[in-house]
């Protein structure tokens, strides 16, 4: 029994897929289908992006602080 493949060309704009349907007279006369799905390769990127902002929101934050500095302003109360 015949089979088909799909067809398949990518770029960062379309992904085009081309289905061939069937064929008449001894493969004379063919029947395609062709679907054009625009931005396709944007979804993969899109969730790298979100996986790599996941990643960093959830990445351990040291728990250490720095102590304030000291504060070398002297203050007059008045109090002469």
């Amino acid at each position: 029994m015949p089979t088909s493949e799909v067809g398949l060309h990518m770029s960062p704009i379309e992904d085009v897929y081309v289905v061939l349907n069937g064929w008449e007279n001894g493969g004379a006369t063919a029947t395609f289908t062709i679907y054009i799905n625009p931005l396709t390769a944007w979804m993969w990127v899109g969730g790298l992006v979100l996986v790599l902002g996941t990643l960093i929101a959830a990445w351990p934050h040291s728990t250490r602080r720095m102590p304030a500095p000291a504060s070398s302003v002297a203050y007059a109360t008045g109090d002469d």
